[in-house]
């Protein structure tokens, strides 16, 4: 049996997670899809403004080794009663990758946590979506991707954005596409306007 040479190994090579877990408020009193929409990016851009998110970094990196595993156990319950959901969203290669000499069409990224997870993951000009729940405690969990495209919809009729979120750009002509702008026959330019010429629906978020 290998075991891994943690003195040796890249930064870039370790599979662990770092992140910080920041809370941000849900516009439940919003009307209206612009509104909502409005409310949510105000939210997200103070915090990115603030250092809530270094400080929650640093509180669980230098923190979770000097408490008990008792009261870690205890804050974690603590701090996830008080949310509704966890959304993560995690920016893959945006160019294929090959994998014995096969393209990669599709990476989908699936976490059970302790509350309802949304997690998205970005790759080769695409982004795939997955919702996590409780079967016991969220019944119809078909219906919360329903609402998430019903809303995406809804946002788009009211900005003038013609076509349907799940519009897009097949893999193969992405591949095909990548293949040409590899060769030179392409500018990248051009393969990026192509990307966003309407055929490509996508959430970004930082």
């Amino acid at each position: 049996v290998a075991n891994p040479d943690r003195g040796s190994q890249h930064p870039h090579d370790d599979l662990a997670n770092n992140f910080g877990f920041v809370s941000c408020r849900m516009a439940l009193s919003e009307a209206e899809p612009l509104d909502r929409l409005r409310q949510t990016s105000s939210n997200m851009s103070k915090i990115k403004r603030s250092r809530k998110a270094e400080m929650s970094l640093w509180q669980t990196n230098k923190l979770g080794d000097v408490f008990s595993e008792r009261v870690n156990q205890g804050v974690a319950r603590d701090l996830f009663s008080k949310h509704s959901l966890v959304f993560s969203n995690v920016p893959g290669p945006d160019v294929p990758i090959f994998i014995a000499g096969e393209p990669l069409e599709a990476a989908q990224a699936i976490f059970p946590n302790y509350l309802s997870q949304v997690i998205l993951l970005s790759y080769n000009g695409r982004v795939h979506m997955n919702f996590t729940v409780d079967p016991e405690v969220v019944e119809d969990a078909d219906s919360l991707a329903d609402c998430y495209l019903a809303e995406l919809r809804a946002i788009g009729s009211a900005l003038g954005v013609e076509g349907d979120p799940l519009e897009c750009i097949p893999p193969t002509e992405i591949m095909d596409t990548f293949a040409l702008c590899a060769r030179g026959r392409y500018s990248c330019a051009l393969r990026q306007r192509q990307l966003e010429g309407g055929h490509e629906a996508a959430v970004v978020t930082d």
